[in-house]
């Protein structure tokens, strides 16, 4: 289904969020980057950017809509 608007502001609130908190912590958003595909990332986005991508995709694969139960 697609998101309500209000859905995709918290969605990019989260995603402003967690962008200045990795800009801030360096160390933090290289630690949960991880070193696959690093160097193909930089290319795109910073560190910072891919962090706060990555809480992101975690807090939509962790929804009930997108878990399977049973």
């Amino acid at each position: 289904r697609e998101p309500s608007e209000e859905q995709v502001g918290v969605l990019l609130d989260l995603y402003n969020e967690q962008r200045s908190v990795y800009e801030s912590d360096a160390e933090g958003a290289q630690s949960l980057i991880g070193t696959i595909f690093k160097e193909d990332l930089q290319a795109h986005a910073t560190p910072a950017e891919t962090a706060a991508w990555i809480v992101v995709a975690n807090v939509l694969l962790n929804l009930d809509g997108a878990l399977t139960r049973g």
